[in-house]
C-alpha cells in the first residue's frame, strides 16, 4: 500500500529552495500530516502494549491539535476509542487499516523527496 499526499502550496515554497536538487527535506519543513503506527500484540511492543499504547495515545492526541495526523493500524476502531478517550482531534486523524510489524515508521514508511520542476 502507497499513501502519497501532495500539496501544491508546500511544493512550491520548498521547490524555490532547492534550486534543481534532489532533496530530503527538514523535519521542520511545511509538512501535509504526521504519519505514525499504532502498536499492537504482533508487534515487538507486545509485553508493553498498555504502556505504549498509553505513550502513543498522549503523542497522537498532540500531534493532532496541532496537524493533520494519519496512523497506520492493526484494529481502527480500539484505536479510534483510544484517540476519543485521550482528546485528539478527531476531525484531523485519519486511520489507515493496514499490517505493521512496528510502530517505526522510519524503517518501513514512505520517504518523501523534492525536486525543483517536478
Amino acid at each position: 500500500m502507497t499513501l502519497c499526499l501532495f500539496r501544491d502550496d508546500l511544493a512550491e515554497s520548498m521547490t524555490r529552495k532547492i534550486n534543481n536538487k534532489t532533496v530530503l527535506p527538514a523535519e521542520w519543513e511545511k509538512q501535509g500530516a504526521v504519519l505514525l503506527a499504532w502498536p499492537h500484540h504482533g508487534t515487538p511492543w507486545a509485553p508493553y502494549l498498555n504502556q505504549a499504547e498509553q505513550v502513543l495515545q498522549a503523542v497522537a492526541a498532540a500531534i493532532s491539535r496541532q496537524a493533520n495526523l494519519i496512523i497506520a493500524v492493526h484494529d481502527a476502531k480500539h484505536v479510534w476509542n483510544k484517540l476519543r478517550h485521550a482528546g485528539a482531534a478527531l476531525h484531523r486523524t485519519t486511520l489507515v487499516q493496514v499490517g505493521t510489524n512496528d510502530i517505526w515508521t522510519r524503517d518501513y514508511g514512505p520517504i518523501t523527496i523534492l525536486k525543483a520542476g517536478l
